[in-house]
């Protein structure tokens, strides 16, 4: 066998070879290029879904109630009063816009011996959540209320918060009916805020919207405790 048979021999030999090692090589690059291809694809996915999860995120926030409750708005009903102490005795005088004939009433409610003047002064202390005795106070047509009744603080050494309510929900069937007639219904009433019954009812609701004001009932021998008039204040008009 001459030389250039044998080397035309060997090269039919090669192809093959050089054929498969073309198309491995071939394939380990389509292999490569498609794996980078999957790879910048679930990338630019995860990028999306994040994107898209922060932007779920951001809307969710936006959307999301506020922490801080909204202003109650204006009342639909004012309820303005004030109370004279003289020694045990506590009398109330008011005024309101409230139908006649609705019930208006007031309570007391005992601070604890340790709470610090300043912070009831300025009603950063809540009272017992029982009460320590109440009044209940006719409108009349001219709009005024008072408490003809004796209406009592028992013990001159506590200090109280003296509180003025009317609660439309549970209010009496004549004055809900006025109501009604008058609004369209009771769930149009704005202003109000939510006010612990203090009921031991279980049927009945503990805690229903309606209309308040505070005072402050001081001791007989502090200052303001005794032979004084107070004002009643409303909860959005505190001291800051």
């Amino acid at each position: 066998m001459n030389k250039k048979t044998l080397l035309f021999a060997i090269l039919l030999l090669l192809i093959p070879v050089l054929t498969a090692c073309r198309i491995d090589l071939a394939g380990q690059e389509e292999f490569t290029r498609s794996a980078a291809e999957k790879m910048r694809s679930q990338s630019a996915k995860e990028e999306d879904s994040v994107e898209d999860s922060d932007e779920k995120e951001t809307s969710v926030e936006a959307n999301a109630e506020p922490t801080k409750k909204a202003p109650i708005g204006e009342p639909t009903y004012k309820l303005e009063g004030q109370a004279t102490l003289n020694g045990n005795e506590i009398s109330i005088q008011g005024k309101t816009d409230i139908p006649p004939g609705a019930i208006v009433f007031a309570r007391l409610r005992r601070y604890k011996n340790d709470a610090e003047l300043e912070e009831i002064k300025n009603y950063r202390v809540e009272p017992f959540s029982n009460t320590d005795g109440d009044v209940y106070m006719e409108v009349l047509s001219d709009g005024t209320f008072s408490s003809r009744g004796r209406f009592e603080r028992q013990n001159l050494s506590l200090r109280y918060r003296l509180e003025l309510i009317f609660l439309p929900e549970i209010a009496q069937e004549g004055t809900r009916e006025r109501i009604i007639e008058e609004l369209g219904s009771l769930d149009n009433l704005s202003g109000m805020v939510p006010i612990e019954t203090l009921t031991r009812n279980s049927f009945k609701e503990p805690v229903v919207p309606g209309y308040i004001k505070y005072a402050n009932v001081l001791k007989q021998n502090e200052e303001g405790g005794d032979g004084v008039t107070i004002e009643f204040v409303s909860p959005e008009n505190l001291p800051n």
